[in-house]
């Protein structure tokens, strides 16, 4: 019988890829969403969809019958409240294994950011839980250099030194995909890198030239400028310059190598994903 995984956070960057991957070898997938229209846009008719919302019990209780592991990907300000409700629900119906995404930083000492914070949370509750959880700490995700290139207007703000090791969301797949197939993966905390490292700027400069966009040099904007805008967009923007500053101040944590013995290395290159985008 197949074992049925419960995808919640399945019409994100990541989630998306990983219901595809999960249903490629061979499992039984549903997928979470407030939006039912939207995830059938995404998805068409080819998986089971629960419509509900994970920050309101009532709405997700009976979403978790049958099913042997949830993958969680969603924004770090709801994950305080929601992973409770998942949590709760999971231990109910007997779920038995749990892979969430966190950010390879994410620790006590960095939760002053609500970026850090809401992860720190989420990892803390999925650890005391009782449940066998598998927490991805991931790099930059390199699925997300198509939004810092901004169709050639680059969005990128402050003086962003640190280098990073891009990991693609279809490694991150497969790497959920066998989690959710091995005991060795579970009850673990696993950095997870991809194979090239390149600052913010730089990944963004050969996105640039490799889809004809611009073959200038990026230069990222002044805080001063993004706080002049933010007057007038308001809190969105807010937020963004105060994870650029985190960024700025946080450079990537942590060792691959255990993630890389237990679930493998991870294959997409920068300049397969440019070439694709």
């Amino acid at each position: 019988m197949k074992k049925k995984i419960l995808v919640i956070g399945a019409t994100g960057l990541i989630g998306k890829v990983v219901v595809k991957q999960l249903e490629t070898d061979g499992y039984d997938v549903v997928v979470m969403s407030r939006n039912r229209a939207k995830t059938k846009e995404i998805f068409s008719n080819d998986y089971e969809i629960i419509e509900a919302d994970v920050l309101n019990p009532v709405s997700i209780k009976h979403s978790f019958t049958g099913i042997y592991g949830v993958f969680i990907s969603l924004p770090e300000r709801s994950v305080p409240d929601a992973i409770q409700n998942i949590i709760r629900f999971c231990k109910e119906s007997k779920v038995q294994h749990l892979v969430y995404t966190s950010g390879c930083t994410v620790r006590e000492e960095n939760a002053w950011h609500s970026m850090i914070k809401g992860h720190f949370e989420g990892e803390k509750a999925l650890v005391e839980s009782g449940i066998p959880y598998t927490i991805f700490k991931l790099t930059m995700v390199m699925d997300m250099i198509p939004r810092y290139a901004n169709n050639g207007k680059p969005f990128i703000l402050g003086k962003q030194i640190h280098s990073w090791s891009w990991i693609h969301s279809s490694d991150i797949a497969k790497m959920a995909s066998k989690a959710f197939s091995i005991e060795g993966a579970k009850n673990k905390k696993l950095t997870i890198w991809g194979n090239e490292k390149s600052t913010i700027a730089e990944a963004v400069e050969q996105y640039n030239r490799a889809n004809n966009l611009s073959e200038k040099p990026v230069k990222p904007k002044p805080y001063w400028m993004a706080n002049l805008l933010a007057l007038f967009i308001g809190e969105k923007l807010k937020y963004a310059i105060s994870i650029f500053k985190y960024f700025e101040n946080h450079p990537e944590e942590g060792n691959p190598q255990e993630t890389y013995s237990v679930l493998g290395k991870p294959e997409m290159t920068l300049k397969r994903f440019f070439q694709n985008n």
